[in-house]
């Protein structure tokens, strides 16, 4: 197990082992239930099925990022992932299917982000198959960049069905072009997903 630290005890008089025992253990206590505590705090973020960020932690984060990105001048990219027609994929391959290739395409998203030389990319669950990323100090350009790596492994999946296949779409916001808000940036980006399904899908629309 990972060391938590240190214990240090310093008394004026000697301890005989009961008090020390004693005195460990309630320590070994505390630091169980701050662990315990943090741990919950981290499932309350996080997604069950995908391990991403879920919707409330995505959207504080983008929240925050614009904010930043607002202050400083620097751009902010969302983008908003969709597999395509997921609905029929369920009733093709079944629901178990349909979870186990969500959680293969959360799994490019996160291999995507490490692979990146930003730090503090957030990815998470926006609702249901559809995924988002908020791309810090990164223009619609780089987004695309990023966007077209993940469509193309996307396509490339090995599924854990025969013959099963999938691509996925996504729609490419970015501030300050895009909007101020986060309501703004989120609207477009959705929107353009929209067009990159309706155009037939495996596609980017920036």
């Amino acid at each position: 197990a990972a060391s938590l630290g240190r214990l240090r005890i310093f008394a004026s008089d000697p301890l005989d082992d009961t008090s020390l025992r004693a005195l460990v253990a309630h320590g070994a206590l505390a630091l169980a239930n701050a662990r315990t505590h943090e741990q919950a705090l981290v499932r309350a973020e996080r997604d069950a099925l995908t391990g991403l960020s879920n919707y409330g932690r995505l959207t504080a984060e983008l929240e925050l990022e614009l904010e930043h990105a607002q202050r400083y001048g620097r751009p902010l990219a969302f983008v908003m992932v969709d597999i395509d027609d997921f609905g029929g994929w369920n009733d093709r391959f079944g629901h178990a299917a349909g979870n186990d290739a969500l959680v293969r395409v959360a799994r490019l998203l996160r291999e995507r982000l490490r692979a990146s030389d930003i730090a503090g990319h957030i990815a998470g669950r926006y609702g249901g198959d559809e995924l988002a990323l908020v791309l810090r100090e990164t223009t619609a350009a780089g987004a695309l960049v990023v966007a077209e790596k993940i469509r193309a492994a996307a396509e490339a999946l090995v599924l854990g069905v025969a013959g099963a296949t999938l691509t996925i779409s996504a729609g490419i916001s970015s501030a300050p072009g895009d909007g101020k808000t986060s309501a703004e940036l989120i609207r477009e980006a959705d929107a353009r997903l929209y067009v990159a399904k309706a155009a037939g899908g495996n596609r980017v629309i920036a």
